[in-house]
């Protein structure tokens, strides 16, 4: 049997990785869901990531995506998660799309790598979620046979490094001058963890 076959099945759209409830920064107790995307989330999905423009200063992009192109990526994020080639968790918290984590293969003789890309609002930092979402990724990406997980970060962005260090992401490079905004640079660190395998 080839090492592919041996991968677990995909998950379904929606199916729901974890619950648990969390007391927000306004003192009050919120629920928070980490499941799989489906087609349906697209007006959250949107809403979403377009929110973060205004509140995220480390954030890739520069410009809000339009409905067409989110759809577009939520379709081709679908499709990888059926192929194995990719995992993702949104996260709800109250019923409301408030962050995601991926990990998306590259192929070839890359395959068993994981690349993570993850993010949250502002508001909901700081509660332990994120780490939670890094937490959950893991066994996730396994499972598909994902056997490295890699994620980036800017060197500015403190706060990153600090949580994918605490969860044992170590620093294995820096690409010099990865972004440039407001006419100023930030180097990029590469972090590395080893999952092993299922």
């Amino acid at each position: 049997m080839k090492a592919a076959e041996m991968k677990a099945k995909p998950r379904k759209p929606g199916f729901v990785v974890e619950e648990f409830d969390v007391t927000g920064k306004d003192g009050k107790a919120h629920h928070v869901v980490f499941r799989y995307p489906r087609m349906p989330d697209i007006d959250q999905a949107l809403k979403f990531v377009n929110a973060l423009m205004d509140e995220a200063e480390y954030i890739r992009l520069n410009k809000n995506i339009t409905r067409k192109q989110e759809e577009k990526w939520l379709k081709e994020k679908l499709e990888k998660i059926a192929k194995r080639e990719d995992v993702m968790i949104f996260v709800f918290v109250d019923g409301k799309l408030a962050g995601n984590v991926n990990a998306e293969s590259h192929g070839g003789n890359s395959a068993h790598v994981g690349e993570i890309g993850i993010s949250l609002r502002e508001k909901y930092t700081g509660l332990g979620i994120g780490s939670r979402l890094l937490k959950a990724i893991e066994p996730e990406s396994r499972r598909v046979g994902f056997e490295v997980l890699r994620i980036s970060c800017y060197k500015g962005n403190k706060r990153a490094r600090h949580v994918y260090g605490n969860l044992k992401f170590k620093e294995i490079g820096i690409i010099p001058k990865a972004r440039k905004r407001n006419g100023k640079y930030d180097d990029e660190v590469i972090m590395h963890k080893d999952i092993g395998t299922k």
